[in-house]
């Protein structure tokens, strides 16, 4: 009896030890010819805005602002112009100046730094509730710790488990798999790079004419980040305001719709201790109207960083 129990666990221990590496290969094969996953592309943006969130470390330039900032400040084409300095683009989805928003960015300021800078990317949409509410940014910071963790530490794991069906393998193998003209690059930075190998210029319009109903620019809500601006400036933080980029088109519509008053806002800005930078919109191209192509966000954040650079004295 106990040389037979003895037999199979070594028959049972030597087919273990070839089966383990057989499926390890088994495994490597399918996932070297598994189709393209949008989960991966999901687990890979989730781990972009956690470490965008909660990344504990300072920063001496620190851009915020809403989707027009995060797709269209890019802090490793600002870096040539201002040596040096780091970076942080931390803009985030439909984002508004609210006293979460302000209170975040007071978080990513390296205030013992000589030299400390906040650029603020002041869209109608950032002045209004919908940006108050702040939903995108709310939601990133109330993530569980247990997912914080999973998402920051173990990203390629899950990535590499990620699933698929037999479907998707099939259509891969007719040479169907899917593709779109639509790609988006995520940066250690803070920037997602994003371009359109089509674009249409006219695709953000009509959401966009529908956006500001009941959800206008208000007073309130400029007069608190002017507040704001007087209080780091009064810390030694060097701040700057800009309107993103857009279109003629894009521009018209929001400030006949939204409440914007480009000058109105400015005045306010300047006031409480800011500079004021303009751009010229037909200096860059989107690809909806309303973001910045990646070239466009490249050129455009060269430019930035060449009107900021006068102001910050310990720049050669």
């Amino acid at each position: 009896m106990n040389l037979s129990t003895s037999s199979f666990k070594k028959i049972f221990q030597e087919r273990v030890f070839w089966l383990i590496p057989i499926m390890v290969l088994i495994i490597l094969f399918i996932k070297a010819f598994a189709p393209k996953s949008d989960e991966k592309r999901v687990i890979e943006n989730n781990s972009f805005w956690k470490h965008k969130t909660f990344d504990k470390k300072t920063y001496q330039i620190v851009i915020a602002g809403d989707s027009r900032v995060y797709r269209g400040v890019s802090p490793q084409a600002m870096i040539p112009v201002l040596p040096g300095m780091n970076i942080l683009n931390f803009g985030y989805g439909s984002a508004g100046f609210d006293n979460i928003m302000l209170n975040e960015i007071s978080k990513k300021i390296d205030l013992k730094a000589k030299q400390k800078v906040v650029v603020l990317g002041l869209t109608p949409l950032t002045l209004t509730q919908e940006g108050r509410n702040n939903y995108h940014l709310n939601y990133e910071l109330k993530t569980k710790r247990e997912e914080l963790i999973e998402l920051l530490y173990f990203k390629r794991a899950f990535q590499f488990f990620v699933p698929f069906t037999l479907d998707q393998m099939d259509q891969k193998l007719k040479g169907k798999e899917f593709q779109t003209t639509f790609h988006q690059e995520y940066t250690s930075t803070g920037w997602v790079a994003t371009y359109d190998e089509k674009p249409w210029e006219e695709s953000a319009i009509k959401s966009y004419s529908t956006r500001f109903i009941n959800n206008q620019v208000t007073e309130e809500n400029l007069l608190q980040v002017a507040n704001k601006i007087k209080e780091w400036t009064q810390q030694g933080v060097m701040v700057f305001g800009f309107r993103p980029p857009t279109t003629h088109k894009m521009v018209a519509l929001e400030d006949s719709l939204s409440g914007y008053n480009e000058q109105w806002v400015k005045t306010k800005i300047v006031e409480s201790g800011g500079i004021w930078l303009d751009f010229n919109v037909d200096d860059y191209s989107t690809y909806d109207g309303s973001h910045l192509q990646k070239e466009s966000a490249y050129r455009f954040s060269h430019d930035l960083a060449t009107k900021i650079k006068p102001f910050v004295s310990a720049i050669p």
